[in-house]
Formats: C-alpha cells, structure tokens, sequence
C-alpha cells in the first residue's frame, strides 16, 4: 500500500487562466532598457533619495537649532563648551588643548593657540617690537571678554587708545592683544601664568575672582590647587582608571569634531545637531565618572571646616598672590591693572529679572558663592590700600533693568562683556 501511494504522480498545477487586461497594462507601460541604462537610472534614483532625505534633515537640525537659539544664549553653552578639552600643564595646571577649538552657534570659532589659549594668534617667542603688548589674565569671564572685544571693533580701538596714552612717548606704535586667560582657573595659576609671560607684555589686565569661591574641587585638593585637580590627580586607582575613560571619551568627540572640520559639512545644522548630542552624552558619562572613587580620596576639608572660614581662606589666597603678582610684573616694567569682576550672587549687582532670579537662587552654591564675595571685597579693599591698583566691578550693571547673566555662575551676555570694557577703560585713563 505505502509502495503504490508513493508511486502515485501529482496532477501538474493548472495555469491560471490569461487575463487580457492585465497583459495590455503591462504591454503599455514595458519599456526596453539596456542594462547599463538600468544601472544608471538605479544610481539616480539612490542618490535622489539620499539627497533629498539629506534636505529633509537639514531643514528640521535648522528648525530645531534656531529655536534653541532663541531660548538660550547658546545651545552649546553646558555642552559643548564644557565638554572642549583641558590638557594638564606642568606650571599653569591646565590649559586648553591646542586641538580643540571654542565655539558658539551663532560665533566665530576661536582657535587654541599651540600654549593653550583662545587666541587667533601665536603667543610671539619674543617681545613684539615698535608695538605695546597687552595682556589679559583671569577665568572664563576674562576669557568671554577678550573674545567679545574682538567682535566690536570701534570699542576695540578706544580701548588700544587708552592704552597708548600710559606711553607717550609710543603713542604711534601698533596695541596687540593676547589672551592668557583660562577658564575655571583662579590664583596662583594666574599668578604662575603672569610670571612666566611678562616677559613679553607691557600691560597686564587680570579680571577674576569668582573661581576662587566656586571650586568643585577645592574641598578635596590644598585651596592652592587648580580646580580641575579632581579630573588630573587621584590616589585612587580605581578613580585614576576611570578618569583614564573620560578623557578617552573626551578624545573621541574631539576626533569627531577634527572628521567634521575636514570636511564641506561642518557648519551644516545637521552636524551641529549630532555634535551638540555626542557633547550632551560626553558630559553625561563624564559626570558619571568623575564620581567613581571619589569617596576613597583624602578629603582635607571635610565637615569641621566651618564654610565662613574657608571662604576666608580662599579670599586671603586669592589676595597674597595677587599682590605677589602686581609686585612681580612691576618688577619687570609692566603697568598692571586688576578687577574683581561681576557676580550675580552679589544683593548689590544689579536688578534681577525674574528669569535670573529663578535661575541664580536655584544655584546650589548660590549662598556660599554670596557669602564668598563678602569676603573679596574686603581682600580688594585690603589690596587697595598696599598701592595695587585693583577695581570692584560687582556693581556695574546696577542700572541695567534687563537680563545681562546668561548662566547662575557668571557669565554675561556680549553687551554685559562691553560694559565691563568701558569700566576697564575709565580705570586705565585715571590710574
């Protein structure tokens, strides 16, 4: 029986039955191709498509980066400025990477300098001849300024001018800028930096201050110690491998940053977008990281320092190297000038708006950074009286009723960096 079954053939499958209409449709719409006709009509048709999802793309990155824009100061003001590279530096404790570059939606991008300042220039190897060379000094806000000053060039040539009138006899002579200043750091870097440059200036501008009372790291390191110690040293194995991953992920976005650089997208919104969200990530995981081991660490300023005392403490650092610093570029023939500069955390800055107000009192260092401008302004006076010529620039923007702080830290926007200017320039003229 099994035997006869599988001897059995199957019926062959019936065709179905020819539909005249279906053949007249596909008759009249078959067009020969030759085959390397196909291939190319194949290639346009991909390349279209890429092309045209390429627009699509861009147009919403544009959409959605101009509505950041309008929102926010800069969309890449937590990220992408955070996330730019330091380099440990033997003297100065860190820099900027020479690799890297600083840049705002909207701005210019500023070049690092191979010495690791925001600088379109070299710092020159020797003294500049037939020319007055100035110097700036200080954190991120004197960073912001030198870079804001340069974006208004009549404010920049009243400024030179102010300049050559402390040197009548040069007053014909070319007035060069250079940028020295480091965001985060604070006194002695400052102090180490002007020493090592001097040499080469005629007029140093120091504006600083704030770093010296908003250290992350202050507590965990000497208060001499530069704040990004935390992301350089570590007695903890543990901490130093994981500190070893940050910076490999701080590479890897610096290396897609270069990719981009070399090619013709790099200022299209949609490589903006995607760098703006690898930042976002990088400083995600680097908050992340930079806590592994930290609770092992020698902690040299734990819960029995009371906070007015170290306060204190950071504003008597900040006062003796900043009269060592006076003195020595005195030393060398330099007219210095030195300013604490704005804070909104001081009562007396300015009038807040309810944006700033909201931001600035949910600052979790609001209260200490407040209580740490009590004690500045009394280093500043102190300072005044040993003959430095320092200025108190916390209240220059008290008759502004607009918003002039971008972030709860201290940063302004580019008219706040302007009036800074202008006061840095009426305490140049009558000094």
């Amino acid at each position: 029986m099994h035997r006869i079954l599988n001897t059995v053939p199957f019926p062959p499958p019936v065709p179905d039955p020819p539909n005249p209409i279906a053949a007249k449709l596909k008759s009249s719409y078959a067009f020969p191709m030759p085959p390397k006709k196909k291939l190319l009509f194949t290639l346009l048709t991909i390349t279209g498509s890429l092309l045209l999802s390429a627009l699509i793309a861009e147009t919403l990155s544009n959409i959605y980066l101009r509505q950041i824009t309008r929102t926010k100061e800069s969309p890449f003001s937590q990220s992408l400025y955070q996330a730019t590279l330091y380099t440990p530096h033997p003297y100065f404790g860190f820099v900027r990477n020479p690799e890297s570059t600083f840049t705002f939606i909207g701005a210019p991008a500023f070049r690092i300098n191979r010495d690791g300042f925001i600088d379109k220039q070299e710092v020159p190897e020797e003294k500049l001849k037939d020319t007055i060379t100035v110097g700036f000094f200080g954190g991120s806000f004197g960073e912001q300024l030198f870079i804001d000053l340069d974006q208004n060039p009549p404010l920049k040539l009243k400024f030179e001018e102010a300049i050559r009138q402390k040197f009548p006899n040069r007053s014909a002579q070319k007035v060069r800028l250079l940028d020295f200043t480091i965001a985060g750091s604070k006194q002695p870097q400052q102090f180490a930096v002007a020493a090592h440059y001097s040499h080469l200036i005629d007029v140093a501008i120091t504006i600083d201050g704030m770093n010296e009372i908003r250290s992350r790291f202050g507590r965990k390191f000497p208060i001499y110690y530069p704040n990004l110690s935390g992301f350089f040293y570590s007695a903890s194995s543990e901490r130093y491998m994981s500190l070893n991953k940050a910076w490999q992920l701080q590479n890897t976005l610096l290396n897609v940053k270069k990719f981009l650089a070399s090619t013709c997208i790099e200022n299209s919104a949609t490589a903006q977008l995607a760098i703006l969200g690898l930042s976002n990530y990088v400083q995600r995981r680097l908050a992340e990281l930079s806590t592994v081991g930290e609770k092992k660490e020698e902690n040299y300023y734990q819960n029995d320092m009371e906070e007015k005392k170290y306060m204190r403490n950071q504003a008597n650092t900040w006062e003796r190297y900043l009269n060592l610093q006076f003195h020595l570029l005195a030393s060398q023939g330099v007219k210095s000038f030195f300013f604490l500069q704005p804070s909104p955390h001081s009562p007396e800055s300015h009038p807040l708006t309810p944006e700033e107000k909201t931001m600035i009192e949910s600052d979790e260092l609001h209260h200490e950074v407040q209580l740490g401008y009590v004690y500045l302004k009394k280093s500043t006076q102190n300072l005044k009286e040993r003959g430095v010529p320092i200025f108190d620039l916390t209240n220059i923007y008290q008759n502004m009723n607009r918003k002039i702080y971008r972030d709860p830290c201290c940063h302004v926007i580019q008219e706040g960096s302007w009036i800074a200017v202008e006061e840095i320039i009426r305490a140049v003229q009558s000094n």
